[in-house]
């Protein structure tokens, strides 16, 4: 990806099914990323964690499957899964995403 691309078929049925409307969503390439002194950087995996703490040590920064029902380090990418898998995932994100928006809330 090279930035500015549209979110994946999977993803934007999956959404709207779930009623996210995600028809405007872009990708951003992390090289054009400077972050602002409030953001949270969410991260799926223990290595884009430890990628994002080489590139921003100062930005805060979680694993979003902490969040999850079944809280995990590792949450996995569902991009070239089967409809059933890539559903399961998406799942676990959309609650882990829920979670932490609820704790922030607080």
């Amino acid at each position: 990806m090279s930035g500015g691309d549209p979110a994946f078929a999977k993803t934007l049925d999956y959404a709207q099914r779930h009623g996210y409307n995600l028809e405007r969503h872009r990708s951003a390439r992390m090289a054009d990323y400077q972050p602002q002194p409030d953001d949270l950087l969410i991260v799926m995996e223990p290595a884009h964690l430890d990628e994002l703490n080489r590139l921003y040590p100062a930005q805060d920064k979680i694993l979003i499957g902490r969040f999850a029902d079944n809280p995990t380090v590792y949450l996995h990418d569902p991009f070239n899964t089967n409809q059933i898998f890539f559903d399961r995932c998406m799942q676990q994100i959309e609650e882990a995403t829920l979670s932490l928006i609820n704790t922030i809330k607080k």
